[in-house]
């Protein structure tokens, strides 16, 4: 936002960076295919971090992370191993998944810590200050200091999908979907100090379940805005 830019990717066109106050393109790369996910950082302003995905019909294309100039789409690093990034909002911190490990980074990119998976995939990633929280589905959630000593790994009793995450602003506290079904999940509260769930409410339609950037409020596909900690309504949105 500070950079009044949008960042534009998708599947099989590229990605594209628009000046947002004169609709000028800036830039404008054919030749990174299979865009999974696009993440800045405060921390770094300058660099936006593009996560690919090979598709098997392209030859040549590739997978992995590729670190790109903001301004110019210019690419700066390459890493072809990891895949599942996500980066810090604030502080010069990123998680990837390479090898069956999460991978803890720093601001030079170096690998900081590698800790081994519990499940296939890493679902979802949150960040608070010095601690990082993993979504691993059916094998729970997990919250580690940015040095990868583990502080708290919950299972729910029974069957579990931990498929979201996020920190409590306030309290050491944080708030992950447990989804059920389809279309059910339960919202759970865990304080990662004493290991202690601290709340759980039902969600009857968890369908496009979605928790707003780095804040423990989330939406639902009827524009509901909902408050993690107990559920309670605190906006709708106008479509």
């Amino acid at each position: 936002p500070l950079l009044r830019l949008l960042i534009c990717g998708s599947w099989d066109a590229g990605i594209s960076c628009v000046q947002v106050d004169t609709d000028e393109l800036l830039w404008h790369r054919t030749d990174l295919l299979g865009i999974q996910n696009v993440q800045m950082s405060a921390a770094s302003p300058d660099l936006l971090y593009v996560e690919l995905e090979a598709p098997d019909y392209i030859p040549g294309s590739y997978g992995g992370v590729v670190v790109l100039d903001v301004r110019s789409g210019t690419e700066l690093a390459r890493y072809e191993k990891w895949h599942s990034f996500y980066t810090h909002p604030y502080l010069a911190r990123h998680v990837a998944v390479a090898d069956d490990n999460i991978i803890l980074i720093d601001d030079e990119m170096a690998v900081v810590n590698q800790i081994g998976m519990n499940y296939f995939a890493i679902l979802d990633v949150a960040f608070r200050e010095q601690h990082i929280a993993v979504a691993e589905g059916r094998t729970g959630l997990r919250v580690f200091d940015d040095g990868g000593t583990e502080l708290l790994h919950y299972r729910e009793p029974g069957k579990q999908n931990i498929s979201h995450c996020r920190f409590d602003l306030e309290q050491p506290r944080v708030h992950c979907l447990n989804k059920i079904s389809a279309d059910r999940g339960r919202l759970i509260t865990v304080d990662y100090v004493n290991g202690e769930k601290c709340a759980e409410h039902l969600l009857d339609d968890c369908t496009e379940f979605c928790f707003l950037d780095d804040s423990p409020h989330y939406v639902n596909r009827t524009g509901q805005i909902f408050r993690a900690a107990d559920g309670q309504v605190v906006q709708r949105l106008a479509f």
